[in-house]
């Protein structure tokens, strides 16, 4: 039996020994861990996909859009029906202004009104007397009725007059000519026509002055009834309604006794919409480029942690064809996008409901991309 050697690892390098050295299992599994890492890595990254997003900032609205309720006119408040988170119908009396100006013109107007009614009344009849040659106006109406009447006292006497001077004339002309000279019958002649005259000139002054009063009379009317109009809905005015149902959000703190001016802003009204809302989000104008209608866009509601409460989705519905200028400076485009849900759950499946004016953060998806593709881009190796 040949005795044990022992040689150093050294010695081993030129030998034929160092082939029958195995590596420890250990690193063997280890070595194949690493390569199956990597492997799942690499495949990881040419088959699976992230998103391209634009990150933006957003709130939460009502579809409905909220309605600013502002005074039309001045005047001093002398009740007040409502408090602000309270919940009011459509139609509601918010604020009553006081109208005691507003119902004395009105009085005024429609008084004057009234009376120019009844003079073109009156004068509708005249004429209808005039043509017709015979007093229809009522006794009541005493002064139509009176001036009527010196109407045909006047033509009575010209008449009377005419007929006179006429007969004269036709009485000389059956004269013989050596009975009265043709001077005289000349005379006769003019009088007679100026008698004539004087009788069509009365007549026709007379009608004349009646359409003349009429037109006046009705372009008055239509004057008065516009201010009478007017006066009409400053009078319902003095009445400040709800335009919409919904929830009261006080803007001004008035007090009975208070003046409010013409535009004065008094209060919004919420849509009492809980049903359904819209998200209005602010894409800053560097990042809106890509941005088309019916992309997704995921949401996270900052009122509610993300891990707890999970977020909602949506899609672009609308985006504003111009940019705006918030008042830092900085230019944003509108988009606005749906909300499928208004109501929220956490780990214990309690509910909590989605509230007008509740800010979001938005991730609009523009594409989605390989991850590989993703970090070839990143380091601009890809265009």
């Amino acid at each position: 039996m040949n005795p044990i050697r022992l040689i150093h690892l050294k010695d081993l390098r030129y030998k034929h020994e160092i082939f029958l050295q195995k590596p420890p299992v250990v690193l063997t599994v280890f070595i194949y861990i690493i390569g199956s890492l990597m492997l799942f890595a690499f495949l990881y990254c040419i088959f699976g996909k992230m998103e391209e997003v634009v990150y933006a900032k957003g709130q939460v609205r009502p579809v409905q859009n909220i309605s600013l309720v502002k005074n039309i006119i001045a005047g001093e408040i002398v009740q007040i029906n409502y408090l602000p988170g309270q919940k009011i119908e459509k139609g509601v009396e918010l604020v009553k202004i006081d109208d005691s100006i507003y119902s004395a013109r009105k009085e005024a107007l429609q008084a004057y009104y009234d009376e120019i009614n009844k003079k073109i009344e009156g004068l509708k009849n005249l004429i209808k007397s005039y043509h017709a040659d015979k007093n229809l106006i009522s006794k009541t109406d005493s002064s139509t009725y009176a001036r009527f009447r010196v109407y045909v006292n006047e033509k009575e006497i010209l008449t009377k007059r005419y007929n006179m001077v006429k007969k004269l004339w036709l009485e000389a002309l059956e004269l013989p000519a050596t009975a009265i000279q043709q001077a005289q019958l000349r005379e006769l002649k003019y009088k007679a026509d100026m008698a004539e005259l004087d009788l069509t000139t009365y007549k026709n002054k007379f009608i004349n002055s009646l359409l003349s009063e009429l037109d006046n009379f009705l372009i008055e009317k239509e004057k008065i009834y516009s201010q009478l109009k007017d006066a009409n809905l400053s009078l319902k005015n003095t009445c400040i309604r709800s335009p919409i149902s919904g929830y009261v959000q006080e803007i001004s703190s008035l007090n009975k006794g208070d003046y409010i001016n013409v535009g004065q802003s008094i209060l919004n009204i919420v849509p009492d919409g809980t049903d359904n809302y819209k998200i209005e989000i602010r894409v800053p104008a560097k990042d809106a480029g890509k941005i088309m209608e019916k992309m997704k866009i995921k949401y996270r509601f900052t009122a509610f942690p993300y891990h707890e409460f999970g977020g909602g989705t949506g899609e672009v519905v609308n985006i504003e064809p111009d940019s705006f200028v918030a008042r830092d400076g900085s230019v944003y485009f509108a988009v606005t996008g749906t909300l499928d849900k208004n109501v929220l759950l956490d780990k214990e499946k309690k509910e909590y409901f989605v509230k007008p004016g509740f800010e979001i953060d938005a991730r609009i998806i523009l594409r989605e991309q390989s991850i590989l593709w993703h970090f070839l881009k990143t380091m601009d190796l890809v265009w």
